[in-house]
C-alpha cells in the first residue's frame, strides 16, 4: 500500500477527497458519504505486526458494536493489505485537553463521558486507554449546552497498552485494563482538569493539598484512584455523582485555576489502599412529600399511594402505584426538569438524574423484602427526561422505567417479559431495552410497559387483558412490540389491564373494557386500538382502575370509564363509556387519575376531586369529593 493517499484515491471502497492530517494511530482523510458531508477514514498504520493488526480489528467489532450518544460511531470497518481502517463521522468538538473549561463544565463532561463508558461496559468493551485526546467536547443547540463524545475504544491499548499514559490505571502495567481501570483514567482526567496537575501513583496528592478549596472532594479522589480496583466506585456514574454532588458544595462554579503544585512538595498522599472504599454519598434528601397507604383496590391488583407535595418551585401532585406526575412550574426559581414518581417504588427526577427509595431495586422482584429507606442514585443513567414506576402491593413485585438520551431502561420484576429484556430473570439494575431509539415516553404498570419511540407506539409484557393491542388477549411478550395501526404517537399510558395512546392527536384505548374505558359498545377485552370520539386533539392522557381521563387544546378535560367515586367531578352513573366534560376546571394543562381520585392542574392553580378516604384531595377533609376542589399549596 502506497502511503499517503491524495485526492481522487480509492482505498478499501473509500473515495478519498483530502487528507486530514495525521493521527495518534496513522494517517486522516475525509471520504465521501452519500447524503452527508465527508466522514473521516482513519489507517492504522501504528499497527505494525500481524498480532497487532489482529488485535486492532478485534477492538473495532467491538467498538462499532456500540450505539449511543456520548460514543463516536464506527460507520464501517475492516483490513486492507494487511492494515486495519474505520470509517467514522466528522466530530464537531475539540479534544479535551485544548477546551478551557469551568468548573461546573468539568463535572458535566465526567458526567457525560461516565455514561459513555458505562455503555460500553455493560456491552462488554473497555476503553483500555483513555485520556483527553480521545475525549471530544462541543455544543449542541442554541443553549450551547456541552456534548461529549468518546473515541477509540480498544484501538490504543490494542497498539501501545497504557505505556506512556499518566492516566493509566496501576494494574495494567501488568495485566489488560477492566471496567474499574477505564474509572480510574476518568477519575485521573477530572483530577488534572481541576489541578493541572496528573495524578502521579502510587503518591498521589490530595486534590485538597493542590487547591484548599477542593478539600471535600479528598474521599471521592481517594476512592476512585485507589490502586486496588475492588474499592473504587461500583460505575463511571457512581464515580461522576459523587464527584458532580462535591463540586457543588465546594468549587464555584466560575474560578481562576490556581498555579499548579509540584506534587513532589507535598508531603501528605492518598493510601494506596482504602478502608472503607468508595464513600456513601452525600445523597439529594427526600423530597418534602407526605406517602399514604391507601384503600383496598376497587377490583385491581394493587393498593393505593399518594403524594402531595412540593419540590423546590415546583408543584408536584403524583398519583402512584402506577406512575403519573403532574408538574406546576411558577416563579424565576422554578426547575421544571424535577419531577416525582410516587408509591412504594419511589423515584424522583432531578437535573436528569434519578433517585430512588422504598422498593426500588431489588424489592421490585418477587417476593423480596429489601427496602432503601434514603433516595439513592440509580447508576449508570444520566440526561435523564421520563421516569415511571409501579409496584403491585398485593403481588408485591414491581417496575421502573427511565428515558436517558433517547434510550429506555427498566428495572425490576420480569416474570411477563416487562423489562424488555433479552434475559427472562428480574434484574435490581437498569437494562437497556433492546430495538427502541428515540423514546420520548414511557409507562409500565400491572406487569406491562409501554413507551413512544420514533413517534411509534410499543408495548410488551402481560397480556391477560389485551393491553398490548396485538390482536389477542393472552400470553405475554418479551420484547417491544409495534402497534401497527398507531401513527404520530406522542404519549401512552398503561395500568390495570387499560392502554391509551394519543396518535395524530385523537386518543386511543384498548384492553380492559369493563367500566366503559375503551369506548361505546365495549365491555369485554378489546384487543386492538379503537378511538375514542368526542373530545377533539389531545394533549395529555391518563388511565387507571377503569377511569381514563384527557385533556384536550383549548383547555377542557373529559373522562370517562368508571365513576363510582366521582371521578368526573361530578354525580352521575357509576360508569359511563362515552367521554364527560369535566366541569368546574378550565385551561386544564395536565391530569392524573388513579384508584378513584383525579387531579388537575387548571390555569396554574391544582384542583382535585373523588376518592378522598386518606385526605388525597387535599381540601382538609377526608369526605369524598365530587366537585374539584383547589389545592391550597405552601407559600
Amino acid at each position: 500500500m502506497t502511503m499517503p493517499l491524495s485526492p481522487g484515491d480509492v482505498f478499501a471502497d473509500n473515495r478519498v477527497v483530502s487528507s486530514a492530517g495525521v493521527g495518534e494511530f496513522g494517517e486522516n482523510y475525509l471520504v465521501e458519504a452519500e447524503r452527508s458531508e465527508p466522514r473521516v477514514l482513519t489507517v492504522v498504520t501504528s499497527a505494525v505486526d500481524v498480532d497487532m493488526q489482529s488485535r486492532v480489528a478485534e477492538a473495532l467489532g467491538a467498538w462499532a458494536q456500540l450505539e449511543h450518544p456520548g460514543i463516536v460511531a464506527v460507520r464501517r470497518h475492516g483490513v486492507e493489505d494487511g492494515v486495519p481502517w474505520f470509517v467514522t463521522d466528522r466530530i464537531a468538538g475539540r479534544r479535551l485537553d485544548a477546551e478551557p473549561l469551568s468548573v461546573g463544565e468539568v463535572g458535566a463532561v465526567i458526567e457525560q463521558a461516565a455514561a459513555a463508558l458505562d455503555h460500553a461496559h455493560r456491552h462488554g468493551v473497555v476503553h483500555g486507554r483513555l485520556m483527553p485526546a480521545n475525549i471530544f467536547v462541543g455544543s449542541d443547540g442554541p443553549a450551547s449546552t456541552l456534548r461529549v463524545l468518546l473515541s477509540d475504544f480498544g484501538i490504543g491499548a490494542a497498539v501501545a497498552g497504557s505505556t506512556g499514559s499518566p492516566y493509566a490505571a496501576p494494574e495494567t502495567a501488568t495485566g489488560p485494563a477492566t471496567a474499574r481501570a477505564d474509572e480510574y483514567s476518568l477519575a485521573a482526567i477530572a483530577y488534572q482538569r481541576l489541578t493541572g496537575t496528573a495524578p502521579t501513583a502510587p503518591h498521589i496528592a490530595p486534590i485538597g493539598a493542590l487547591r484548599a478549596d477542593a478539600v471535600n472532594l479528598d474521599p471521592v479522589f481517594a476512592a476512585a484512584l485507589s490502586d486496588d480496583p475492588d474499592l473504587r466506585y461500583p460505575s463511571c456514574s457512581t464515580f461522576a455523582a459523587a464527584l458532580t454532588t462535591g463540586l457543588r458544595g465546594g468549587l464555584p462554579d466560575e474560578f481562576t485555576p490556581v498555579d499548579p503544585v509540584d506534587p513532589s512538595t507535598v508531603r501528605a498522599s492518598y493510601p494506596s489502599t482504602v478502608a472503607t472504599g468508595p464513600p456513601p454519598g452525600p445523597w439529594p434528601p427526600p423530597p418534602n412529600a407526605n406517602r399514604y397507604p391507601g384503600p383496598t383496590p376497587r377490583k385491581s391488583r394493587r393498593g393505593l399511594w399518594w403524594v402531595l407535595g412540593a419540590v423546590a418551585a415546583v408543584i408536584i401532585v403524583a398519583v402512584a402505584a402506577t406512575t403519573t406526575v403532574l408538574l406546576l412550574v411558577g416563579g424565576d426559581d422554578a426547575k421544571p426538569d424535577t419531577s416525582v414518581s410516587a408509591g412504594p417504588a419511589a423515584c424522583v427526577l432531578s437535573s436528569g438524574k434519578v433517585y430512588c427509595w422504598g422498593k426500588s431495586a431489588q424489592g421490585l422482584a418477587d417476593d423480596n423484602p429489601a427496602v432503601t429507606d434514603q433516595p439513592t442514585l440509580v447508576p449508570d443513567l444520566t440526561g435523564v427526561s421520563v421516569i415511571s414506576s409501579d409496584y403491585d402491593v398485593d403481588l408485591e413485585r414491581g417496575n421502573v422505567c427511565a428515558v436517558s438520551r433517547g434510550e429506555l431502561y427498566c428495572w425490576g420484576a420480569n416474570g411477563f417479559g416487562q423489562l424488555g429484556s433479552e434475559t427472562p430473570t428480574s434484574s435490581a439494575t437498569p437494562l437497556m431495552v433492546a430495538g427502541l431509539s428515540g423514546v420520548t415516553a414511557v409507562s409500565t404498570g400491572y406487569d406491562t410497559t409501554c413507551a413512544v419511540a420514533d413517534r411509534k407506539a410499543y408495548c410488551w409484557g402481560d397480556n391477560g387483558d389485551g393491553q398490548l393491542g396485538n390482536g389477542s388477549a393472552t400470553g405475554e411478550v418479551a420484547m417491544p412490540r409495534q402497534i401497527s395501526q398507531l401513527a404520530d404517537v406522542t404519549a401512552i399510558d398503561t395500568d390495570d389491564g387499560t392502554t391509551c395512546a394519543i396518535a395524530g392527536g385523537d386518543v386511543y384505548c384498548w384492553g380492559r373494557a369493563d367500566e366503559g374505558q375503551v369506548g361505546p359498545g365495549n365491555t369485554s377485552d378489546v384487543v386492538t386500538p379503537t378511538k375514542i370520539d368526542g373530545i377533539g386533539k389531545a394533549t395529555a392522557v391518563t388511565t387507571d382502575a377503569g377511569t381514563v381521563c384527557a385533556t384536550v387544546s383549548g383547555g377542557d378535560a373529559y373522562c370517562w370509564g368508571s365513576n363510582s367515586t366521582g371521578q368526573f367531578g361530578q354525580e352521575g352513573p357509576s360508569s359511563v363509556s362515552t367521554p364527560q366534560k369535566l366541569s368546574g376546571v378550565a385551561d386544564v394543562t395536565d391530569i392524573s387519575t388513579a384508584e378513584g381520585s383525579t387531579c388537575a392542574v387548571d390555569g396554574g392553580g391544582v384542583f382535585c376531586w373523588g376518592a378522598n378516604t386518606y385526605g388525597q384531595v387535599g381540601d382538609g377533609s377526608t369526605t369524598n369529593r365530587w366537585t374539584p376542589a383547589q389545592v391550597q399549596l405552601p407559600k
